[in-house]
C-alpha cells in the first residue's frame, strides 16, 4: 500500500469507542509445536549493580519433554552459584507453557517460580528467555534422539560461544571458531578467536590441539585442552539435532554457552536468507568497561532480512535500562557465499538453505544470537499469516507490540473481495463487506484488498490484542499480539519503514534528497503508535483543531544518536491516527543521511533516516551513528524530558504534499 493513500483515505480511524472489549486468552493453537523429548540448556546471567556486576549465575540443562498440550516436564542438572557451593545437582521439574499459531509464545521459568521464559518455535527449535525479570539468559531446545552418534557429528560447523567466567564485567568473552568433525571422535586442532570485555578491540587467537569427541545415548561430550585462561577450556555437553545441521550445549558444572551450525555445501545467496526470522541472544555492551560500566541484556524478536538490509526487533530487558523495552531498527549486511556476514553488532554464519545462523559480538557488543527461519504460513479460507501482523508506518516484524490507537496491517489470503479505501471522517468498521474485530470490537477499518487489510487499534485494548478479520460473514483465524504503551513508526517515503521519515518543512514542502534538512531547522516529523492522548478521543475521530490531543507517555525523537527537542507531540490536528512531532534538529549533527529515532517509554525505533544539508558535522559515510543512550545504558526510560514551545501545524499539509 503506498503512503499517501495510508495517511490520507486509508487511514481512518477506530470507529466503535472503548466498551465491549473483552480479555482475551493467548492463542495455545501451537502448543503441538512442542512435542516429544528436547535436549535444552538454559544459562542465566544475574546482574545485581547499575554498574553491571553479575552477581548470581545458574544454567539448567537436560531433557524437556512437551506433551504437545501445553505441559511440560524436565529431567536434568542445575548449576547455582548461590545454592549447593555451586556444585551440579539433579533436579525434575514441571511446568506449562503457551504456543501461538505463529510459534511465538512463552512457558514457565523453571527456574523462577515468579518468572516466565518467551520466545518462539520454528524448525523444531526453541529460542527465548526470561526478558520480563532480572534474569539475562538464553534458553535453547531442540529434538533429543537417542541414535545419534559419533559419526552424526560430521562436517564443518561454525561455531560461536560466550562465557561470563567471574562477576567481574571486565572479564565476560565471546569467541568464535570452526569445529571439522571427522566423524569419528576428533576435531583435531581448532582455531579460535575471541574477545575479551576488557581487552580492547583486537581478538585473542587460540589453537587448541587435539580436541576430541564422545557421544553416549545420543548426547556428545567435546573435550578441549584444560587450560585456565583459554577462550574455551575443558568438557562441553554437545547437543546434536537430529538433522546433524545445528549443535549447541556448555561446560556440565559452569556457565557458558555455545551454538553451531554446519557450514553449507553450496554457495549461500541472498535468495537463501530472506523471509522472516525468529531470533533470541544474549549481549554486553562493554563500550564503557574503563569506567567500570557494564550493559548485559537479554533479547526474543524477530527480523526481516532483504537483499543486504535488515529491519529487526528485540525485546530487551537490561538492568541498566530500568525497564524492559522493545527496540526495532535497520541495518546492512553483505552475505558472502560462504554464508558468512556482520553488521554493527555481530558476525554471523548461515546454515544450508538458509535455515538456521548463529552469531557472535564483535567488540564492545560481546554476546551470543540465534536465528530460525520461520515457517511459510497459509490456511484455508479468509487466512491471516500469524507473522503477517505490522505497525503500517515502520512495517515492524510482528513481535514487535502493538499500542492504542496504533495504524495495524495485517497480511493474509481471501481477506476481502476487492481492494477499497475508506474516507469517511469518523471511518467506517465496515469497508466492502470486511471488519476486523480486536477482542471482540469492530475496528475501523481504512483500506482492505484479497491480501491486506489496514484498521485503527482501539484505544481501550489490553493487555494483548486477539484479531480477527470478517470478509462478508466468513471469520479469519485469530491471531494474537502482544500490547504496548508506545510502539512508535514513523511513516517513510518510499512506504517501506527503512526510508526518508516522512517529514516536512514549515513552509510545507517535504524534506528529501533533494530539500534536505538543517541544522536548528524544526521539522514536522509523522508517526504512528504513540499511544494513548490527553485530552481522550474517541476511536475514529480526529485529532482536535482547537484543542490538541496531546501524547500521554513522554516521547522522545533522537537524530544522528543526539536527542531533539520536541516542541509538540500528539495527534496531528484534523487527521486520523496519524501523530504529529514538532522536532528541532540538533545543531552537531552530522550532513548526509543520519538515523532517526522516536521513542516512547517502552520502546524505540531506528528504522528511518533523515536527510540533513549542513551541520556541524563532518559529512556522514553512509548512515551515521546510533543513538548515544544504546551505548550508554541510560534507555528509554531513564531519557530527560523537553518543554512545549507551542508550535503546531496542519498534519493535513503532510498528506497534501504526498499525493502530489
Amino acid at each position: 500500500m503506498n503512503i499517501a493513500c495510508a495517511l490520507t483515505l486509508t487511514i481512518a480511524v477506530l470507529a466503535g469507542g472503548a466498551t465491549g472489549q473483552t480479555i482475551p486468552a493467548w492463542d495455545t493453537s501451537g502448543n503441538s509445536l512442542l512435542s516429544g523429548t528436547y535436549n535444552f540448556r538454559d544459562t542465566v546471567y544475574v546482574t545485581t549493580s547499575s554498574q553491571g556486576r553479575v552477581g548470581r549465575k545458574l544454567v539448567l540443562y537436560g531433557t524437556m519433554t512437551f506433551d504437545g498440550r501445553g505441559n511440560y516436564t524436565i529431567a536434568g542438572t542445575e548449576v547455582d552459584t548461590t545454592a549447593n557451593n555451586g556444585a551440579p545437582s539433579s533436579v525434575a521439574l514441571t511446568g506449562a507453557y503457551e504456543i501461538s499459531a505463529s510459534g511465538l509464545g512463552s512457558m514457565t521459568n523453571p527456574l523462577s517460580t515468579a518468572d516466565t521464559i518467551y520466545g518462539l518455535v520454528s524448525n523444531g527449535i526453541f529460542l527465548g528467555g526470561s526478558t520480563e525479570s532480572a534474569f539475562n539468559d538464553l534458553l535453547i531446545a531442540a529434538p533429543a534422539s537417542a541414535s545419534i552418534t559419533a559419526a552424526s557429528f560430521k562436517g564443518n560447523y561454525n561455531v560461536t560461544a560466550m562465557d561470563v567466567p567471574s562477576a567481574n564485567a571486565a572479564e565476560i568473552q565471546d569467541s568464535w571458531y570452526q569445529a571439522q568433525s571427522d566423524g569419528k571422535g576428533n576435531l583435531g586442532t581448532v582455531a579460535l578467536l575471541g574477545y575479551v570485555a576488557g581487552g580492547g578491540a583486537s581478538p585473542v587467537s587460540e589453537s587448541l590441539p587435539g580436541v576430541t569427541y564422545t557421544f553416549t545415548n545420543g548426547v556428545g561430550t567435546v573435550s578441549f585442552p584444560n587450560t585456565p585462561g583459554n577462550l574455551v577450556t575443558g568438557n562441553k555437553t554437545l547437543y546434536l539435532s537430529p538433522d546433524g545441521s545445528f549443535i549447541f550445549g556448555g561446560s556440565p558444572d559452569a556457565f557458558d554457552m555455545f551454538i553451531g551450525v554446519l557450514a553449507p555445501s553450496a554457495p549461500i545467496g541472498n535468495a537463501d536468507f530472506a523471509g522472516v526470522y525468529y531470533q533470541a541472544g544474549i549481549d554486553q555492551d562493554a563500550s564503557q568497561i574503563g569506567q567500570g560500566l557494564s550493559g548485559l541484556d537479554n533479547f526474543y524478536g524477530s527480523m526481516i532480512p532483504i537483499s543486504g538490509q535488515v529491519l529487526s526487533h528485540q525485546r530487551l530487558n537490561s538492568l541498566s535500562y530500568t525497564s524492559v523495552y522493545d527496540y526495532t531498527y535497520s541495518d546492512t549486511y553483505t552475505l558472502n557465499s560462504d554464508g558468512s556476514s556482520s553488521d554493527t553488532f555481530q558476525n554471523y554464519w548461515i546454515g544450508a538453505g538458509g535455515k538456521v545462523r548463529v552469531g557472535v559480538g564483535r567488540s564492545p557488543y560481546l554476546g551470543l544470537s540465534l536465528a530460525v527461519k520461520a515457517p511459510a504460513f497459509q490456511g484455508p479460507g479468509v487466512y491471516i499469516n500469524p507473522t503477517g501482523i505490522v505497525n503500517a508506518g515502520s512495517l515492524a516484524p510482528f513481535t514487535a507490540g502493538i499500542a492504542p490507537g496504533e495504524y495495524v496491517t495485517v497480511f493474509g489470503t481471501n481477506l476481502a473481495p476487492g481492494v477499497a479505501v475508506n474516507g469517511s471522517i469518523p471511518a467506517q468498521t465496515a469497508l466492502k463487506g470486511v471488519q476486523v474485530f480486536v477482542n471482540g470490537v469492530a475496528a475501523p477499518v481504512t483500506y482492505v484488498s484479497p491480501t491486506q487489510v489496514t484498521f485503527l487499534i482501539p484505544f481501550a485494548t489490553q493487555p494483548i490484542a486477539a484479531i480477527k478479520v470478517v470478509n462478508n460473514g466468513v471469520s479469519s483465524n485469530k491471531v494474537t499480539s502482544y500490547m504496548t504503551q508506545t510502539s512508535p513508526g514513523a511513516f517513510t517515503i518510499p512506504a517501506n519503514g527503512i526510508s526518508a521519515g516522512a517529514m516536512v518543512h514549515l513552509n510545507g514542502t517535504l524534506v528529501s534528497e533533494d530539500s534536505p534538512a538543517q541544522a536548528g531547522e524544526i521539522l514536522e516529523l509523522y508517526v504512528g503508535g504513540l499511544g494513548n492522548v490527553t485530552p481522550a478521543i474517541s476511536d475514529g475521530a480526529p485529532g482536535g483543531i482547537t484543542q490538541f490531543n496531546q501524547t500521554s507517555n513522554q516521547i522522545r525523537v533522537y537524530m544522528d544518536g543526539q536527542q531533539a527537542t520536541v516542541g509538540y507531540a500528539g495527534l496531528a490536528p484534523g487527521e486520523i491516527g496519524v501523530y504529529q512531532l514538532n522536532v528541532t534538529v540538533p545543531a552537531g549533527t552530522h550532513t548526509g543521511d543520519v538515523f532517526l529515532d522516536v521513542a516512547g517509554p517502552d520502546f524505540d525505533t531506528s528504522e528511518a533516516y533523515v536527510p540533513i544539508a549542513s551541520g556541524s558535522g563532518a559529512v556522514s559515510a553512509g548512515l551515521k551513528a546510533r543513538p548515544a543512550w544504546h551505548s550508554s545504558g541510560s534507555g528509554p526510560a531513564g531519557r530527560t524530558g523537553e518543554g512545549q514551545n507551542g508550535l503546531v501545524r496542519l498534519g493535513a499539509r503532510y498528506s497534501t504534499e504526498l499525493n502530489q
